[in-house]
């Protein structure tokens, strides 16, 4: 991956390494942590394909959990006070590895593959014209997330178990609370969900957007020109679209007491 040096705040995450640390943040951590995470914390280490450290180690605070289908993960850097990192999961392949269908069956999709194949655009309200749509598998990951009351839907976990969704969590960040930087990152399904969920952020808290940087990776079109060109001019070189041509094997994440 090549950022460019117009964009100090992408070359800062490269020449850091801390975007091979958010690329993790946004798979293997928003996978495996789940809603009773917060308050611990996540360190993560640059190293080579035989396992060799290569730089420095990055340490999150777990702030939120958020959603069930969709998920995202708050977190926040140690090395870096008053920025705020919200990861988004991308697509997983089918979670009951148990239960396979027999031979000559196929495997149901994940909840993630139903939301892929679900491209039909729809309008939604928090959109300023009729004429922009987003595509409807990832709106409704996007609404499970954002959404405390579409949180429920499909889990065991109640409401207060749950806690509200990330929309109304960021509308509580304000006054001495209020982050100085935000980061959105997502990898694949994850990257179109931290975009719409930037957009969704503008329109709710421009406050908070003007603050905001978006770094997606991998990610697919999920809107039409008309979204596009709203996002652009809401975000500009705050916003990279980067791509990686190899992705290391997963390791389990290491987490730490806070």
């Amino acid at each position: 991956m090549q950022a460019e040096a117009s964009v100090p705040w992408i070359s800062h995450l490269f020449r850091t390494g801390e975007a091979l640390a958010l690329q993790a943040l946004a798979s293997d951590y928003t996978v495996s942590l789940q809603h009773d995470a917060c308050g611990s914390s996540v360190e993560h280490s640059i190293r080579d394909a035989e396992g060799e450290k290569l730089g420095p180690s990055f340490r999150y605070k777990v702030l939120g959990v958020f959603g069930v289908e969709g998920r995202c993960v708050a977190f926040a850097p140690h090395h870096t006070p008053g920025t705020l990192v919200l990861a988004f999961r991308g697509t997983r392949v089918d979670s009951n590895a148990a239960s396979r269908p027999g031979r000559g069956q196929a495997a149901p999709p994940s909840e993630d593959i139903k939301a892929l194949l679900n491209s039909s655009m729809v309008g939604v309200k928090w959109l300023p014209d009729a004429a922009m749509r987003v595509h409807a598998g990832v709106h409704r990951h996007h609404a499970d997330l954002w959404d405390a009351e579409h949180s429920t839907r499909g889990s065991s976990l109640r409401l207060d178990q749950l806690g509200e969704g990330l929309g109304g969590w960021l509308a509580g960040l304000c006054g001495a609370d209020a982050p100085q930087q935000i980061v959105f990152v997502g990898l694949s399904l994850g990257a179109a969900l931290a975009q719409m969920s930037a957009l969704r952020l503008a329109s709710e808290q421009p406050q908070l957007a003007a603050r905001t940087s978006v770094l997606g990776l991998g990610s697919f079109q999920f809107a039409n020109a008309d979204v596009g060109r709203l996002f652009e001019s809401l975000y500009g070189e705050r916003a990279a679209q980067l791509v990686t041509a190899r992705r290391m094997p997963a390791r389990p994440p290491p987490q730490v007491g806070w």
